[in-house]
């Protein structure tokens, strides 16, 4: 019976971490086409570009945790 509860809560917990998972992409992919649209707006210049680049990488390291959390939720 113990290992029934644990298949029971390693599931819900799997089942947690997609949810949260998908939450987060979706604010996520509408600030990454923001971001687009802002870059398209704006004149280049080094300080527009250094704080775009910045943003865009805290992006894709958001998405990467996303991706490994839904790699351990399977």
């Amino acid at each position: 019976k113990p290992m029934l509860q644990e298949n029971v809560r390693l599931s819900g917990l799997g089942t947690l971490a997609a949810g949260v998972a998908h939450e987060i992409n979706n604010p996520l992919a509408i600030i990454s086409c923001y971001l687009d649209e802002l870059e398209k707006s704006l004149d280049s210049n080094e300080q527009s570009d250094y704080l775009i680049e910045k943003i865009k990488k805290n992006v894709d390291r958001i998405e990467q945790i996303v991706k490994s959390t839904k790699l351990l939720a399977q």
